[in-house]
């Protein structure tokens, strides 16, 4: 069975670009996977490095698993300057794992600390999940939603293929002040509506995929949503899950 977050798959690293204009954060990234390095490694050192020498000046870097959120707060311990951590189970993980208790109980003490300042990434994934899993996945995402309340941190949202349900469960327990859909994959509706309701939307590499029918929706929607609202602009590379493409 090919890897629920896609890890097995190698992605070479893309060349670097121009220096951006104006010192810039990454909101998302996994570097643990870019480098597949311990957390004070050398190659992770390389990776902070060559952000800065292109002007991205701090990265968040983004929990998906209990044992890898254990990763993101060391690497934003180790790297205090340049790093900081979000910490959650990954909707593609809550269905699966041995003891959803007892990894939401290693969530629950990892968000403590200081350097974690978003919950995240969860949320709902229907392209990968069951139907017979979906409610162990939403039950998850609603527990988080609750922690990022609890702690006056951001929630870090995963969306795909289930954005009714997201919007829907949302509404039915209550959005964290500062709420952001991560890569976002939605309609120019949705664009709307999320914004009306404060959200912050993120977008990434998909906004280069050759295939139109996605890099245009995306522009739509942010074309749309950037006429309405200043404060919804967000930007991740999702390293390494959304690559840029070429054309």
């Amino acid at each position: 069975m090919a890897d629920r977050h896609n890890r097995d798959i190698d992605r070479p690293r893309a060349p670097l670009p121009e220096p951006l204009p104006v010192p810039t954060v990454d909101a998302h990234a996994h570097m643990e996977i870019v480098t597949d390095a311990a957390f004070d490694s050398k190659e992770v050192e390389a990776v902070i490095a060559e952000a800065k020498s292109v002007n991205v000046d701090r990265i968040v870097q983004v929990g998906y698993s209990a044992e890898q959120s254990k990763w993101c707060v060391a690497v934003a311990e180790k790297w205090n300057t340049s790093v900081l951590a979000a910490v959650a189970l990954h909707p593609n993980e809550a269905p699966v794992v041995a003891d959803l208790d007892a990894d939401l109980k290693v969530i629950e003490e990892l968000a403590q600390h200081p350097r974690v300042r978003a919950i995240g990434e969860t949320g709902l994934d229907y392209f990968r999940t069951p139907p017979e899993l979906r409610k162990r996945q939403q039950d998850s995402f609603k527990w988080h939603i609750e922690l990022a309340k609890k702690t006056n941190k951001a929630l870090v949202i995963h969306d795909r293929d289930s954005h009714d349900d997201v919007l829907s469960v949302l509404l039915e327990v209550g959005a964290p002040e500062k709420t952001v859909f991560h890569c976002f994959s939605g309609d120019v509706a949705m664009a709307k509506l999320c914004i009306e309701r404060g959200y912050i939307l993120s977008f990434a590499g998909t906004l280069t995929f050759k295939n139109r029918s996605i890099a245009s929706r995306n522009r739509f929607a942010i074309s749309c949503a950037g006429s309405t609202s200043r404060s919804w602009k967000h930007s991740g590379t999702d390293c390494k899950h959304c690559p840029r493409h070429g054309g």
